[in-house]
């Protein structure tokens, strides 16, 4: 249990900070003065002091100075107005927060900032920067507030530490270094890790040709410039913990969600099955021993329960691949003849149901690498939502070209189009676009977004073109190289 020392003459303020800290499992000292307080830092380690402020007082300042010797970080706890000059003096004594006795929430707050120098020290810090009296000073304010804190001198020795210590959650880079310059480093690390993996700042003198447009657009997240105030510093790489923080609580979420789904749909999935196959066995085998009646009930119970599998089917689809279940089975194969074989296998049936013609155009394509059975889903999923869209006696065309290193796939449907909100919205989960089938047919609102996950997992991009009136035309393409 970590140990915060409390300096403070109030007793009701003292017992209040004191019920505060013990919520989140803090061992709370109190001290109501100063020579008190100096006597128990002799005692132990601290992990934070909450002090009030007395500025004037000489023992104030040699209890604020020896704290400091311990590398206890402080946290001034104060009913004073923070003006320049109050900020001014923190600084001079490396006191970074400050926390206002006078807002509401002012205990909530002291909370807070020690909980979140509790959460730093699951957070490891690469500083990059040539000059090591540059990295000295980062890394003094880093450590005491309980970040834990790597060096890098250049570039190359960042990659390599960023390779071997994959618990590296933000990097801090100056811009002028031997070798590789920051822009150069921040996006060969924008390629490997995204924003939710990694968090980048910038670091530059304004002597230097250096930018923060051109940091940002590199693929850095924030930018300080140097010289900096200690307590700018620490505000913004808190910034960037905290948003760490988030993507990691909402990616948990996500994943408890997915496994919920997951496990529901499964345990649903069998017994549907058995409903749906008595049902059909009945209807086979015993339709002149039912009257109509019954024969109806048994249709509609068959058909709600295949509707049902189907969404099922897709729910469990969907869920996998959020999991990053499944990984591809890339080989070379022929787009052009799975899209054949595909119509040949499906589409040719329910098309001549509604008396829809599907047309096909191919250029001769080379080669590509694919995982043949999740393109096959996003090829039956596309022109089946095609089919789904096109009215009795109308017209499909597919379409396959090479164009820029990239096989293209589309399908275009003579339908009746899509608004501006539904082509922003189609590849969403659980979307219910404005367009109606034309032959009652329903939709789980999965199809695309399990297309469009799939196409992604192949490096690939996957889009709409249409407008009111005038059809739709879902597109596709994979790169020739993945």
């Amino acid at each position: 249990m970590d140990r915060i020392l409390i300096i403070e003459n109030n007793k009701s303020v003292s017992q209040q900070i004191q019920q505060t800290l013990e919520q989140g499992d803090f061992k709370a000292v109190l001290c109501i003065n100063y020579n008190e307080a100096a006597m128990e830092i002799m005692k132990g380690e601290y992990f934070a002091a909450i002090v009030d402020m007395d500025p004037g007082n000489e023992n104030w300042q040699s209890t604020i100075s020896l704290i400091s010797s311990r590398a206890i970080p402080v946290i001034l706890f104060s009913d004073r107005e923070y003006t320049a000059e109050l900020r001014e003096t923190l600084q001079k004594k490396n006191i970074l927060e400050f926390i206002s006795k006078n807002r509401k929430q002012s205990y909530d707050d002291l909370f807070y900032a020690v909980r979140r120098m509790e959460l730093n020290r699951e957070i490891k810090v690469l500083i990059v920067d040539d000059s090591p009296s540059a990295r000295k000073i980062s890394r003094y304010i880093l450590e005491r507030t309980k970040f834990s804190v790597m060096e890098a001198g250049d570039g190359m020795e960042a990659l390599g530490l960023i390779e071997s210590n994959p618990d590296i959650r933000i990097v801090i880079c100056d811009f002028e270094m031997p070798h590789m310059n920051g822009y150069e480093l921040v996006k060969i690390l924008r390629e490997q890790y995204n924003k939710e993996r990694l968090s980048i700042i910038g670091l530059s003198h304004p002597s230097t040709k250096a930018s923060s447009a051109t940091f940002l657009k590199s693929g850095a997240n924030d930018f300080i410039s140097k010289p900096y105030s200690p307590e700018e510093f620490y505000c913004r790489i808190i910034t960037q913990a905290e948003l760490l923080e988030a993507f990691t609580k909402v990616n948990n979420l996500n994943e408890q969600k997915n496994n919920l789904i997951g496990m529901v749909a499964h345990d649903i999935r069998v017994p549907l099955a058995n409903i749906e196959m008595i049902c059909n066995r009945l209807l086979e085998k015993s339709r002149d021993d039912l009257t109509d009646h019954i024969s109806k009930a048994l249709t509609v119970i068959s058909r709600a329960s295949g509707k049902m599998m189907s969404f099922l089917n897709d729910l469990l689809n969907i869920t996998s691949l959020e999991k990053g279940q499944g990984k591809l089975v890339l080989r070379e194969n022929s787009l052009s003849e799975l899209v054949e074989e595909r119509l040949e296998s499906i589409f040719f049936v329910s098309a001549e149901k509604k008396g829809i013609s599907l047309k096909m155009k191919s250029e001769e394509l080379p080669a590509v690498s694919f995982d043949r059975d999740r393109i096959s889903q996003v090829i039956d999923n596309l022109i089946s939502n095609a089919v789904k869209f096109t009215q009795p006696g109308g017209e499909i065309i597919i379409n396959l070209k090479n164009k820029k290193g990239r096989v293209v796939f589309r399908v275009w449907d003579n339908g009746p189009g899509m608004s501006r909100y539904d082509k922003e919205h189609a590849f969403l989960e659980f979307q219910k676009l404005s367009a109606k089938p034309t032959g009652g047919e329903t939709s789980t609102g999965l199809g695309l977004a399990i297309c469009r996950k799939i196409v992604l997992m192949h490096k690939g991009r996957i889009w709409v073109e249409s407008e009111p009136g005038q059809g739709a035309e879902f597109c596709f393409s994979l790169p020739l190289e993945q």
